[in-house]
């Protein structure tokens, strides 16, 4: 085997655990970092939500409850304004009243 042979085939496979050593490299030490990095991205993205949630169901009861409230008063309003017969009854004794 000539010396240029021997020369390229000593540099292919020194380049070649030089590879192997920076993909082993990247694979077990960056990569975990990065995947580490990720998975708490996410983690606080996903407390992001569920906070964001929870105020939106805590800003729709209250805004439920308050609703429900002016509907309540809406139906008493409503059941007052209607026209009655008489205040009084013809037929009925007047009753003394407590307050006189």
């Amino acid at each position: 085997m000539p010396l240029r042979q021997k020369t390229a085939l000593i540099i292919g496979a020194a380049i070649c655990g030089l590879l192997l050593l920076m993909f082993l490299f990247a694979r077990l030490i960056m990569l975990a970092g990065f995947e580490r990095l990720e998975q708490d991205s996410a983690h606080r993205n996903l407390e992001r939500i569920v906070n964001a949630l929870d105020a939106e169901i805590d800003h729709l009861e209250k805004t439920t409850t308050d609703w429900a409230y002016w509907d309540d008063t809406y139906i008493s309003c409503e059941i007052s304004m209607k026209p009655t017969k008489s205040p009084i009854s013809r037929t009925e004794p007047s009753k003394p009243s407590i307050l006189v």
